[in-house]
């Protein structure tokens, strides 16, 4: 929106603020604190956006109105949601290690894929697929519609490997994949 900011803070809260004049013009309190950023469908008037507690919100932009929401059961969700480029599927991770991939109008569930990890990781959509990441360094590529697995690889081969640990989210170009890790190295795999 060219005339608000969208903000959501550790204390649980999301707000609307007026850009020029810094004014608040709403708050809506959320069940716990949030370290995801809120993802807007200016088209639906609807921001999304997951909480430590584990809920996934749709909330009218207007009026801070929750459209509706749904429960990991209290899993904490740090990846920002993903939207599809037909904007009818919003895609996120938890720490119950799953994918979620709900309708945008009313939260349905469409399809979830359980990962051997939590999900810290923005899903990164592309070409009707979504590159993901768990906090072990499983790469995975999923198709966007139906979560069909086309492609996965196990960047860590040992156990040992403790230190890496994958909590950026990955970005694509022309079938490679760049995503950071905790070991201080930037990582790019290719996939066809």
């Amino acid at each position: 929106n060219e005339q608000f900011i969208y903000v959501s803070t550790l204390g649980g809260n999301l707000f609307k603020i007026n850009k020029k004049s810094g004014e608040i013009i709403w708050k809506l309190e959320l069940d716990k604190s949030t370290f995801t950023s809120p993802i807007l469908n200016a088209f639906l008037k609807a921001i999304f956006i997951g909480t430590c507690g584990g809920t996934f919100y749709s909330i009218d932009m207007e009026q801070s109105i929750i459209n509706w929401r749904f429960s990991t059961l209290g899993q904490p969700i740090f990846s920002n949601a993903c939207l599809d480029n037909e904007e009818s599927n919003v895609i996120f991770g938890s720490h119950d290690c799953f994918i979620y991939c709900l309708d945008q109008k009313s939260g349905i569930l469409q399809w979830k894929v359980c990962f051997n990890n939590k999900i810290y990781a923005t899903s990164f959509y592309f070409n009707q697929n979504l590159a993901c990441l768990d906090v072990n360094g499983n790469f995975t590529i999923l198709n966007s519609k139906n979560g069909k697995r086309l492609f996965e690889k196990k960047l860590l081969s040992d156990k040992n490997e403790k230190n890496k640990l994958f909590f950026s989210s990955p970005l694509v170009y022309q079938n490679i994949a760049y995503f950071g890790c905790r070991d201080n190295y930037l990582y790019c795999l290719k996939f066809e």
